[in-house]
């Protein structure tokens, strides 16, 4: 799914709940420069083999809505810029915590607004 709807710029909403995620390797600049979008369901997004998070929600400037609690980090290698370019520190400082409670190993994390 690596930047499977970047710069998707006219995209307001997205309900990815039935997307069959559990294989998922990497979710890399997988909403970036997706500046009109709003709300992403992702509270069914299964992120247990995911390694690479770079640029997931990179300038995603519109985002008001999202729900990272299910999201397990565990395997994740990078995570560089993530957040870089929105508005949406109160989720960087929910998924920090989700982080940090789940992540065992190193892991590249960098988020810059």
């Amino acid at each position: 799914m690596y930047a499977m709807f970047e710069k998707c710029s006219s995209l307001a909403y997205l309900n990815i709940a039935n997307f069959d995620t559990s294989e998922l390797q990497t979710t890399g600049n997988m909403f970036k420069d997706c500046i009109s979008l709003k709300s992403i369901d992702v509270s069914k997004f299964k992120a247990n083999k995911v390694n690479l998070m770079s640029r997931m929600f990179y300038n995603c400037s519109s985002l008001t809505s999202l729900n990272l609690l299910n999201f397990v980090t565990n395997e994740v290698i990078t995570m560089e810029q993530m957040f870089e370019g929105g508005t949406i520190f109160s989720f960087f400082l929910i998924f920090l915590i989700i982080f940090l409670k789940n992540n065992k190993k190193n892991c590249k994390f960098s988020y810059f607004l």
